[in-house]
């Protein structure tokens, strides 16, 4: 499990434990006042996070699409960012000051910060894609039969015959081997007989005959 949903997690389960509002603070970009370029997020601990983000600022595989904030980890060594936790407050808090964190520091404008969203409750609502970000999405999804998500095949782009062997493997692993009443009823007297428990042979009819 992720950092993230082991927050998530973490976040509904205690509303009332202290987590943390953090800020990323990057020395190397300012904005036109002259002051470092910020993120905003929210976690139990800033520490967790920040060693995800100090490991994809030395990951091999450079970012050119995604989010502002993972682009800017890219090109920005970890040493020129200044992590710091802006406040403490209980969970069920946070997402109202991550709002207004981000809202004060106009960390959703490129030119201050790297919030793709308005923070809170986070979804991707209020995300406004470019023609060109929909064309690569479009062509990245053609022709998939796959959910990687899920790791199962896609049901509504099956061919019939796929979609059948599939519900085949399914219920035949679960349902392949159970014997037949009479079967079970056979094995059932047969360990009675070698218990000595002859009393018991035949005492449960067959409910369907």
């Amino acid at each position: 499990m992720s950092t993230f949903r082991k927050y998530q997690y973490w976040k509904k389960k205690h509303p009332d434990a202290l987590g943390e509002i953090y800020a990323v603070w990057n020395t190397k970009e300012l904005n036109p006042e002259g002051d470092p370029k910020v993120y905003f997020g929210q976690a139990d601990k800033g520490k967790k996070r920040w060693r995800d983000y100090e490991g994809v600022t030395k990951s091999k595989k450079k970012r050119t699409v995604g989010e502002k904030y993972f682009q800017a980890l890219c090109r920005t060594p970890w040493k020129d960012w200044k992590p710091e936790v802006a406040v403490r407050a209980p969970a069920i808090h946070l997402d109202i000051l991550e709002t207004a964190y981000i809202w004060k520091f106009k960390a959703q404008n490129l030119d201050y910060g790297y919030n793709t969203l308005k923070g809170g409750k986070l979804d991707a609502t209020g995300i406004k894609r470019s023609k060109e970000t929909r064309r690569k999405q479009s062509e990245a999804h053609k022709g998939r039969t796959y959910d990687t998500h899920n790791k199962k095949p896609v049901t509504h782009i099956y061919k019939e015959k796929t979609k059948n062997s599939y519900r085949v493997a399914i219920f035949g692993k679960h349902h392949g081997n159970k014997p037949t009443w009479k079967e079970a009823v056979a094995l059932r007297n047969a360990k009675y007989a070698e218990l000595g428990l002859d009393h018991l042979v035949n005492d449960t009819p067959n409910p369907y005959e």
